[in-house]
C-alpha cells in the first residue's frame, strides 16, 4: 500500500473560479514504515508525521491565521518588485505563485529569527498599510496570494485596444443580463458574515439559485415581448456572456474597482501618503529580498 501526498493551494481561497496550484509527492510505502516502526502505535505516529512534512513541503503552510494577509500583501509588493525588474511578463502561474509564496513564508521564518525587532517594526508598518488600504476602499479586506486572472492577453497597444472595443458590446450584454443577481448576491451575503473558507462555497450555491432564477425571469419577459425563438437563443447566450463579461473586466482590470473605492479619490493627500507608503516598503522588501536571496545561496552551499 502507498499513500500519495497531495498539496493543494487556493490562490484566492474565498473567490468561486480562481486558480489553484496542486503538487503531487514521491508515494509513502506504508510497510516500510510499519516495518521500521517498533509497535503499531509508533508506526501510526510516524506515518502520521511522515504525511504532514510531505504535505507542508507540497503547499503554502501559514502556521497562524493572522499572518495570511501579511504574506498575501507581501506577496503582491514582491511581484510588483519583480515586474519592475523585467521578470515575469504577462503574469505568473499558478505553480509560479505558490513557488513565489513559498520563499515570501520562508524569508519571513528566517528574518524573524535573525532581526526580531525589525521584523515586528516591518509587519505593523504592512497591517497599518493595509488598514489605510481598507479605510480608501482600495481592497485588502480579504487575503488573496494572487490577483484573479493576472495572466491576460498577450496583446499590446492598438491590436489590444481594438479587441477591447470590439468585445465591448458582448461584455457589456453579459454585464446588463448579470448585474442584478450578482448585486442580489452581494446584498445577501453582507448580513451573514461569512468566514473566508465559506465564501466561494456560499457563492456557488446561493449563486447557481440567484443567477437560475434571474436569467428565467430575463427570459420569460424576453419571450412576452419577443416570441419564442429569440427568447431560446437570449438564454442560451446569457451565461457564456457573464462568463466573457467576467474576462473583458479582467483584462481592463475593472474587476478591482469598488463602490467605495471612488471616495479615494476624494482624499488625494491620504492616497498619495499611501502610494508614498507602499514604494517605501518595497524599497525595504528589495533589500531585504537581496538578503534572503544570499541567504539561500549560502545555505545550499554549505
Amino acid at each position: 500500500m502507498r499513500i500519495v501526498p497531495v498539496g493543494i493551494t487556493y490562490l484566492v481561497r474565498h473567490a468561486f473560479r480562481s486558480d489553484i496550484h496542486v503538487a503531487f509527492g514521491p508515494p509513502i510505502e506504508v510497510a516500510e514504515e510499519v516495518a521500521a516502526a517498533g509497535d503499531e502505535a509508533q508506526a501510526v505516529r510516524a506515518l502520521t508525521t511522515r504525511i504532514g512534512d510531505a504535505l507542508r513541503e507540497l503547499a503554502v503552510h501559514v502556521e497562524k491565521t493572522e499572518d495570511e494577509r501579511l504574506i498575501a500583501q507581501v506577496t503582491a509588493i514582491v511581484v510588483g518588485i519583480r515586474a519592475d525588474g523585467g521578470l515575469d511578463a504577462g503574469g505568473q502561474s499558478p505553480a509560479e505563485r505558490t513557488a513565489l509564496v513559498r520563499r515570501v513564508v520562508d524569508a519571513y521564518r528566517w528574518f524573524a529569527e535573525v532581526e526580531p525587532a525589525r521584523t515586528q517594526e516591518l509587519r505593523e508598518r504592512l497591517e497599518r498599510f493595509m488598514e489605510e488600504r481598507e479605510a480608501l476602499g482600495l481592497g485588502g479586506e480579504k487575503p488573496a496570494l494572487q490577483h484573479r486572472g493576472e495572466r491576460r492577453l498577450p496583446l499590446r497597444g492598438t491590436p489590444r485596444i481594438a479587441v477591447l472595443v470590439a468585445a465591448a458590446p458582448l461584455a457589456g450584454f453579459g454585464l446588463l443580463t448579470s448585474v442584478v443577481p450578482h448585486a442580489m448576491l452581494r446584498l445577501l451575503m453582507q448580513p451573514l458574515r461569512l468566514s473566508t473558507d465559506r465564501v466561494a462555497l456560499f457563492k456557488l450555491l446561493a449563486g447557481a439559485v440567484i443567477f437560475a432564477a434571474a436569467y428565467a425571469v430575463e427570459t420569460v419577459a424576453v419571450a412576452r415581448l419577443f416570441g419564442v425563438v429569440p427568447a431560446v437563443v437570449f438564454g442560451v447566450s446569457l451565461v457564456p456572456a457573464a462568463l466573457f463579461a467576467r474576462r473583458y473586466l479582467i483584462e481592463t482590470r475593472l474587476h478591482r474597482l469598488q463602490i467605495r473605492s471612488l471616495g479615494a479619490w476624494r482624499t488625494q493627500g491620504r492616497l498619495e501618503a499611501l502610494r508614498s507608503e507602499r514604494r517605501a516598503l518595497a524599497e525595504a522588501l528589495t533589500e531585504l529580498r537581496v538578503r534572503y536571496l544570499d541567504h539561500v545561496v549560502q545555505r545550499s552551499r554549505s
